[in-house]
């Protein structure tokens, strides 16, 4: 959880209207997930990521965007969770 407006936040009840790659929760947490695999000596893999069908396709791009985007820039590797159903980007 982040701390904003000393109001602690779900990442599950934020709204990503203006989510980008530079959003905050986004960078902290694979800054923290790079900083353990560094310290560690694990590579990271963001394993079956993605988007449910019930927000809009806006919403649902522009946070695969940014969370690939994220991972890419810190040497990790990623899986996007499918592309047919729940998940789908496309029909």
């Amino acid at each position: 959880m982040i701390a904003s407006d000393d109001k602690q936040l779900c990442p599950c009840r934020r709204s990503f209207s203006m989510l980008g790659a530079q959003d905050p929760y986004i960078e902290q947490s694979f800054d923290a997930a790079r900083d353990w695999g560094e310290a560690n000596n694990r590579p990271i893999n963001l394993g079956e990521f993605g988007a449910y069908q019930k927000a809009d396709m806006p919403s649902r791009v522009r946070w695969t965007q940014a969370v690939q985007e994220a991972a890419q820039a810190r040497g990790m590797s990623s899986h996007y969770w499918e592309f047919e159903q729940g998940f789908g980007i496309w029909s």
